[in-house]
């Protein structure tokens, strides 16, 4: 599928984003962490007589230009209304995976009378992996911690072997943290990506409460039954506490879900 290409600007920088489809359904896609919008042509590709998918490059990542040292729901909640703009017709159905999951739900919660359909992708946000414990801490210490980690890389990283040789971390976490602590660029990038999730930071009972606003909202959770980072018993948890707005569909693989496959099982969950 040939994606088409624009640019939006905002207030914080300007997003570029990746267009699949012209069906009637509005869908904006939010990838995850180190990756970017190409993550969803192929998904795209069955759902495109039913959906125009949007998929843009989040701050940081891909071909977007970004400003500002963070971003938040009201510089996605922008880009939302320049999309609508352009199309000249209201985004209906947000999508997101991981991390992107994350910035989803945020949307939805922030205006859920807008959107009849939200489709979280092995999400972050729900409490399910290890970047949820640092939100508990107040904003100087998550600063003074990253301060430490750009001052004494080798030695934070030594420290993690440690950590993982005695259990406290498990094996995935000191496979990120390797890749993306050792490199200054990469960690600037998740520095910025950390300190700006906690803007997208979504109580469970807070979404329930939107599904309950909105005009019969379809909530479809996706999740990999060996997925290390978002358990999928935690998301069976999920679903069951967000009954009856929720429903979960369980794919054989890990984190990495979404794909054409993904893409035919949504075009049939109309």
């Amino acid at each position: 599928m040939k994606a088409e290409y624009s640019d939006f600007c905002t207030s914080g920088g300007t997003w570029a984003c990746r267009k699949f489809g012209h069906g009637n359904s509005l869908l904006v896609a939010f990838h995850g962490f180190a990756d970017n919008g190409a993550l969803f042509e192929q998904m795209a590709q069955p759902m495109e007589h039913d959906y125009t998918i949007y998929a843009p490059d989040l701050p940081w990542h891909g071909t977007t230009r970004w400003q500002e040292e963070s971003f938040s729901p009201e510089d996605v909640a922008q880009l939302i209304s320049r999309i609508e703009q352009k199309e000249n017709r209201s985004v209906n159905t947000l999508a997101g995976h991981s991390l992107g999951g994350r910035v989803a739900m945020a949307m939805f919660v922030r205006n859920p009378a807008a959107y009849k359909k939200l489709i979280l992708i092995a999400p972050d946000g729900i409490r399910t992996s290890w970047l949820s414990r640092f939100e508990r801490f107040p904003a100087w210490a998550i600063n003074r911690g990253m301060a430490l980690i750009d001052r004494y890389p080798e030695k934070i990283l030594s420290l993690l072997q440690i950590l993982h040789a005695v259990h406290w971390i498990n094996s995935h976490s000191l496979k990120f943290f390797r890749r993306y602590l050792s490199n200054p660029e990469e960690r600037s990038r998740a520095f910025r990506i950390w300190s700006s999730s906690g803007k997208f930071q979504v109580h469970p009972h807070a979404l329930y409460l939107a599904a309950q606003t909105a005009k019969n909202p379809t909530l479809l959770v996706i999740g990999g039954r060996r997925d290390p980072i978002v358990p999928i018993k935690e998301l069976r948890a999920f679903v069951n506490n967000m009954h009856p707005f929720a429903s979960l569909l369980e794919m054989p693989g890990k984190h990495w879900l979404v794909s054409n496959e993904l893409g035919q099982k949504l075009a049939s969950h109309q």
